[in-house]
């Protein structure tokens, strides 16, 4: 079909699109109707490119939402795939159809063998993947920052899926709530407070009558509020009763949650949401277990915007040897005028080196998946 580029005059954070919208490929990002629910939303989406179609018939079409995922497909392309399948999978729990645990299982093992394949793109993929739905999008960054903790914990692959999965269903409960908080303002009502406070044990209900019989995935899901120091829910268990899974997911949640924006906040740059982690460590889970994220996100995670000394705007596409010198793919010229081709620049080497992280020029669409390819 004709696409028409859409820019920031045409998208504003709290409007309902009056039309669907697609990337490049004519792959469905937004239905008609759906509403920005933040500035992190809008700006993943113009700077990935979002289109709409010059004829109202052609934008109703569906068959851009279903399409496959070829086989020789980007890291990016992929992942893009099945963050478009997480709606159907968390219905299928919903309305507890036959195999959606075993769906759902599968899905984490997809997830395990991509993030085994890309590392870098997936922890990238956590700060600059935005433009779906809150409820679409949040319960894959956790899995991914689970699956980054996990590794460096040695997990086995049984025990892989189970954290995976949990990460994936944790919120199962609250799905149509926490897209309304995206562009929620002012205090929470008693029902808003009362389902969030109720959801992890309202999602093991709800797993339990979709099949799931595997003890660490519920548990791991009952307990990713939980705090080591007892003021968590549902339970108000503290120290050694939560499981490790639960505290994974925990990081990762709230972590995910930072760097993402509402409507009310903008989001949080990695540097200021793991100082906040450091300087609340111990309270949500052990203290090491918190530095050991910080130290495996790194100062300048792949997906930063960085400003070279040189004068070249460009994007971590993957950390150094050394913390403070990443691999960077430069986009922007120190003139300011993007390049034909991104190219690559080693902090470790030459005049490269990260003067500071940077706001993107949305003005400048960028593509993920040319800029981890330098």
């Amino acid at each position: 079909m004709d696409m028409i580029q859409l820019g920031p005059g045409d998208l504003q954070v709290g409007g309902v699109l009056p039309w669907p919208v697609f990337d490049s490929q004519e792959r469905l990002l937004l239905k008609q109707g759906a509403v920005i629910g933040s500035p992190r939303q809008l700006e993943s989406l113009l700077l990935r490119g979002v289109y709409r179609s010059s004829t109202e018939e052609g934008g109703r079409r569906p068959a851009a939402e279903a399409r496959e995922v070829p086989d020789n497909s980007t890291p990016f392309e992929r992942l893009d795939g099945m963050i478009r399948r997480v709606p159907g999978l968390l219905d299928n729990v919903l309305e507890a159809r036959e195999g959606a645990a075993e769906r759902i299982g599968r899905f984490a093992d997809e997830l395990d063998a991509l993030y085994k394949e890309a590392p870098h793109a997936l922890i990238g993929a956590v700060h600059l993947v935005h433009e779906y739905e809150y409820s679409q999008i949040h319960p894959v960054h956790v899995a991914i920052l689970c699956r980054m903790m996990a590794g460096a914990q040695g997990y086995a692959d049984d025990d892989m899926r189970s954290l995976l999965a949990a990460a994936l269903t944790q919120n199962v409960a609250m799905l149509k709530l926490q897209d309304e908080l995206q562009y929620h303002q002012g205090p929470l009502s008693d029902e808003q407070r009362q389902q969030i406070t109720a959801h992890p044990a309202r999602a093991v209900q709800l797993l339990r009558a979709a099949g799931v019989k595997d003890r660490r995935w519920l548990a791991a899901v009952m307990q990713h509020h939980e705090r080591m120091d007892g003021r968590g829910y549902p339970l108000g268990i503290s120290g050694n009763a939560l499981g490790l899974d639960a505290k994974l997911i925990a990081l990762g949640d709230r972590y995910a949650a930072m760097v993402s924006s509402r409507a009310y906040r903008a989001a949080r740059e990695s540097r200021e949401a793991l100082k906040d982690f450091f300087l609340h460590k111990g309270e949500f889970c052990e203290e090491a277990l918190t530095l050991a994220f910080i130290r495996e996100i790194g100062v300048y995670p792949p997906g930063s915007f960085v400003l070279l000394s040189n004068g070249e705007a460009g994007v971590v596409i993957r950390k150094g040897k050394e913390a403070i010198r990443p691999v960077v793919s430069a986009y922007v010229s120190p003139r300011g005028a993007p390049y034909a081709r991104p190219f690559r620049r080693d902090c470790a080497v030459g005049d490269y080196q990260v003067r500071n992280t940077i706001k993107p020029d949305v003005s400048i669409p960028i593509n993920l998946s040319t800029l981890w390819a330098v």
